[in-house]
């Protein structure tokens, strides 16, 4: 049974699990058997009868409203199409809601979760992500979470790849959302435009320099939205943030500092940030979930992790649940080689026997793979081949971020080094969809074949700009022509006429007389009538005269 954390069904079972506590507390020897109490008083089975028998009511109250609520049958004049038209919504409807529902509890089974007595060897099932990052996890805190979400919201905020979107949500009502994306990764490149910066390689290109631009919006974006939200932010009892360790800087602005004890992080990967996707983060991780006690010791700790196991092709889909309040491990030789892209040190390695490939060590307990997949892309690929192939790596395995290696692939080379392992090794090696997350095995000749594909695309892209340019050159050719041609028809027509009023074709030049050809030094010296230019008044006056006895000549035939 799940139950979101601001109901009052989950205080009740807090509530309960707070005095199961009080009571083991009071009454456990020193060195107790169990955690749980083996008997409880007389007062307690009343309660829990009581409560069982009220829940017992309760459900038969619903039954009778659903049945009073159902609405009554259809008369037999309505058509039956429309009928089923309602039946087929109403199923689309409950399809999409048993969906969300088996994602939500399938990404909450994946959680490292703390476990709280209640009675009759029952359980409380709490995210450990919930509670405070130095605090002890305990039944009181959160109590008074539970408490505080009845009358404070929950703001979700999720940043990656350019998109952006975020939620506060009160309870399970959504007060307000936004999302926006923006240019700030090329395809196939896998980082953000100011980490290539930042690398050394500053390119100029117009697509480089639209990612920065975009790279700024998107930040006076998120500035600007942070601002309409200070209020909800203020107010929020957690505040989740979806984001890698490189962009989250960027939420961190004046309305939200990095050192705010309300902030948590999101050990999931939702994909694409969405509105859907904040949803479903809301919803996981703000549940708890009640279940059967085990039989075994609840209060024995688990068993430090062996790491010098290796990983063998029949036990490669175990993964191990690290507690989050484990000791940092330094890093090995294994990992420093991988985490450099040093693949002459990292076969070296390899090849020693003392080498545990699937060690865990670091702040997030990532193993050499994981290193190798988020390493340089220029040598992760060939790491990550020597890892499965040479070292037989485990590819399940979880860091304690709940990230398997092929998340962190930092280049498309790197997951396809990936896949082509998988076509190696086989699908027997291990869980490839399920655990690994790696995509459909590729083989050379899939490879091959998609780079033939590529090349032929190039080649029919740089074909079809052949011929428009070729197709431009020809039409600006047939454009100059016809402007030549339509300036030598003009020059004609006005020598023609030239010749009409009795003046000589005219000389070369700008500031020429039409009447006597003379060359003027200026324009402004120049005197304008009708049509023509003229260098003094006296050629006016005669061209006039000519230009009148020519008329009247015209006239008389």
């Amino acid at each position: 049974m799940t139950l979101a954390l601001h109901t009052e069904e989950c205080q009740r079972l807090l509530q309960q699990a707070l005095e199961v506590a009080a009571l083991q507390d009071s009454t456990a020897p020193k060195h107790p058997k169990s955690r749980y109490a083996d008997s409880s008083s007389d007062d307690e089975d009343k309660e829990d009868d009581s409560s069982s028998t009220s829940s017992e009511e309760a459900k038969d109250d619903t039954k009778q409203a659903d049945t009073q609520d159902t609405p009554p049958l259809v008369d037999e004049q309505v058509p039956q199409q429309r009928q089923e038209k309602k039946k087929k919504k109403h199923t689309k409807v409950e399809m999409s809601q048993r969906q969300r529902e088996q994602a939500v509890q399938k990404q909450f089974e994946s959680l490292t979760c703390e476990y709280f007595p209640l009675r009759n060897n029952k359980r409380l099932k709490i995210p450990a992500v919930v509670f405070p990052k130095d605090d002890e996890p305990t039944v009181s805190w959160m109590h008074h979470l539970s408490l505080q979400l009845q009358q404070q919201p929950v703001v979700v905020l999720a940043l990656r790849s350019g998109r952006f979107a975020g939620a506060v949500l009160m309870q399970n009502e959504c007060v307000v959302h936004t999302t926006f994306q923006r240019y700030t990764v090329r395809k196939g490149q896998g980082k953000a435009q100011s980490s290539q910066d930042n690398a050394g390689a500053a390119p100029k290109s117009m697509g480089a320099q639209l990612r920065r631009q975009g790279e700024m919006q998107l930040q006076e974006d998120i500035v600007q939205t942070l601002k309409r939200w200070k209020p909800y932010l203020d107010a929020a009892a957690l505040i989740w943030i979806a984001a890698p360790k490189t962009m989250k800087r960027q939420l961190f602005v004046e309305s939200l500092k990095a050192d705010d004890r309300r902030i948590r992080r999101v050990p999931l990967d939702m994909g694409r940030p969405s509105f859907e996707a904040v949803s479903l983060i809301h919803a996981i991780l703000t549940r708890i979930q009640v279940e059967d006690a085990p039989l075994s010791d609840p209060i024995s700790e688990e068993p430090p992790v062996d790491h010098s196991e290796e990983c063998a092709p029949e036990n490669i889909d175990e993964t191990i649940s690290i507690s989050p309040q484990a000791e940092i491990i330094k890093l090995t030789s294994l990992h420093e080689a991988a985490r450099d892209g040093n693949v002459e040190m990292l076969e070296e390695l390899l090849e020693s026997e003392s080498s545990d490939v699937n060690c865990q060590a670091g702040e997030d307990l990532m193993t050499p793979l994981h290193f190798a997949a988020q390493s340089d892309a220029l040598t992760a690929s060939a790491c990550v081949t020597l890892l499965l192939e040479k070292g037989r790596a485990n590819p399940c395995r979880l860091d304690r971020r709940n990230r398997v290696p092929y998340y962190l692939a930092s280049h498309d080379k790197v997951r396809d080094a990936f896949r082509m392992c998988r076509a190696a090794l086989g699908e027997e090696y291990c869980s490839w969809d399920a655990g690994a997350k790696v995509g459909p095995p590729l083989t050379e000749d899939d490879l091959r074949t998609r780079k033939e594909k590529e090349a032929e695309k190039r080649r029919r892209k740089k074909s079809r700009q052949k011929e428009k340019q070729a197709k431009e050159k020809a039409q600006a050719a047939q454009a100059e022509q016809a402007r030549q041609e339509e300036e030598a028809r003009q020059k004609e027509e006005e020598e023609a006429k030239r010749v009409r009023d009795g003046l000589a074709p005219k000389k070369g030049g700008g500031n020429v007389c039409d009447f006597c050809q003379a060359v003027c030094r200026k324009k402004s010296q120049m005197f304008q009538r009708l049509t023509y230019s003229y260098c003094s008044t006296d050629c006016v006056n005669k061209h006039k005269r000519e230009l009148m006895a020519s008329a009247a000549l015209a006239r008389f035939g």
